[in-house]
């Protein structure tokens, strides 16, 4: 799963779907690889770190819960971007990579949502669930999904 994120469509795989995407909305590329993250947007990467540094196999797993939502929110803006706003396949290449990846199999490789879930089904089945105080499951899960909706509101307040 990690390979795929690093190697789909191609290397260096959604970074570069990315910043194919960013160019197509007339970002420049250091633009969004030297400037300050929004807080709001900063907020859901620190945290997914963290469980990854510091928290158990389950806190991080249950924390990807959101992979399978952002396939479907990824297809809505692929399809409002290329059928309301004129952009190319190419240039909304970053929607239509992640509906892809996290909704479907894709050159041999499960989707993102089927295999998160299915990986989350044996940490519960084979003993593997434990967490940490004030890490349960469900506030991983849900401070994932939290996040998200902070980082969007974000990003839609700054729209004009």
């Amino acid at each position: 799963k990690i390979a795929d994120e690093f190697m789909h469509p191609k290397p260096p795989g959604h970074v570069l779907v990315m910043l194919q995407t960013a160019e197509a909305l007339g970002l420049a590329r250091d633009e969004i690889l030297r400037e300050p993250m929004l807080p709001e947007c900063r907020a859901i990467l620190d945290f997914k770190r963290q469980l990854m540094w510091e928290g158990t196999v389950a806190e991080w797993w249950f924390s990807m819960l959101t992979e399978e939502p952002i396939g479907h929110w990824a297809a809505s803006w692929f399809k409002t971007l290329t059928t309301q706003y004129g952009f190319t396949r190419e240039q909304a290449v970053y929607f239509s990579t992640h509906e892809e990846a996290d909704l479907e199999e894709h050159a041999g490789v499960m989707g993102h949502g089927s295999f998160n879930r299915m990986v989350m089904q044996r940490i519960l089945e084979d003993g593997y669930a434990d967490t940490r105080e004030g890490y349960t499951l469900e506030y991983c899960a849900l401070a994932s999904v939290d996040l998200y909706g902070v980082m969007h509101r974000a990003a839609a307040e700054l729209a004009p």
